[in-house]
């Protein structure tokens, strides 16, 4: 044994001692002008809330409750995303139209029935993340309509890429303490349909 190394000094834990609250909790409130990394969940320090493309859609519907997220990776295997799966594809339009498609029953859709596929996901460069603000990430969030920005980063090692972030609009807004003015609603595929005859 090394003897320059010695036991630490220890004793019986207080009355009262509470748990650590954990540092990956939402930071305090922001402004549109602060660092947009403020507001992004950091894949880095927190672990990603995921499901696989085979749980039912109603399973899904559960663990986003459970976790109070909104919005569900889908992974086949560790580290690997085949889509991704929101509150939005749950109660929205999808679940009708495979029905519609395929017969059977609400509750034996499958979450790879109903989810984005990892073909149709963009994302942001985690490049462009670090030099901007949380206003423009809100303005990002309103001009493509969306809920949810996927952030990736590309590493200098290898050149492979891997997702590291994600933004929500209501993890934004609960920082910025206000609401964010409304996004655009998605259209339905019959009033796409209906815009594209007139």
């Amino acid at each position: 044994m090394n003897h320059s190394f010695h036991p630490l000094p220890y004793s019986y834990l207080p009355p009262g001692i509470r748990i650590c609250t954990a540092l990956h909790q939402l930071p305090g409130i922001v402004s549109l002008q602060d660092p947009a990394i403020k507001t992004m969940t950091d894949l880095a320090f927190t672990q990603a809330h995921c499901i696989s493309p085979l749980s039912t859609m109603s399973q899904a519907n559960e663990k986003m409750i459970y976790c109070g997220v909104r919005m569900l990776l889908v992974s086949e295997r560790a580290d690997e995303i085949s889509g991704l799966i929101t509150s939005t594809d749950i109660s929205g339009e999808r679940p009708v139209r495979y029905l519609q498609k395929h017969a059977g029953r609400r509750e034996d859709i499958l979450v790879r029935d109903v989810m984005t596929p990892l073909s149709q996901l963009d994302a942001l460069n985690m490049s462009d993340v670090k030099k901007s603000h949380v206003g423009d990430i809100v303005q990002t969030l309103e001009f493509h309509g969306r809920q949810h920005l996927l952030v990736y980063e590309q590493t200098s090692i290898n050149g492979n890429c891997h997702l590291r972030g994600i933004f929500s609009s209501s993890q934004i807004e609960r920082q910025l303490g206000y609401k964010i003015s409304s996004l655009p609603r998605a259209l339905t595929f019959a009033e796409i349909e209906m815009s594209l005859t007139n």
